[in-house]
């Protein structure tokens, strides 16, 4: 996967309109995205990253 789709992706979740997610501490990749969605799925709802991962990664 391009980082830089993962990029643009991710920035664009934050704006309000979209998602108005947030960037958790310690939660970027798709390793820490996956461990914060086993742990804390209320927190991945709203995290950036997890958002992305999802974004690209669901077919």
């Amino acid at each position: 996967m391009d980082s830089k789709q993962l990029t643009i992706v991710h920035e664009c979740t934050h704006f309000i309109d979209t998602f108005g997610s947030v960037d958790y501490n310690n939660t970027y990749g798709q390793f820490l995205s996956k461990r914060l969605a086993q742990s804390e799925p209320k927190m991945a709802i709203q995290n950036a990253d997890n958002i992305s991962w999802y974004i690209l990664c669901v077919d």
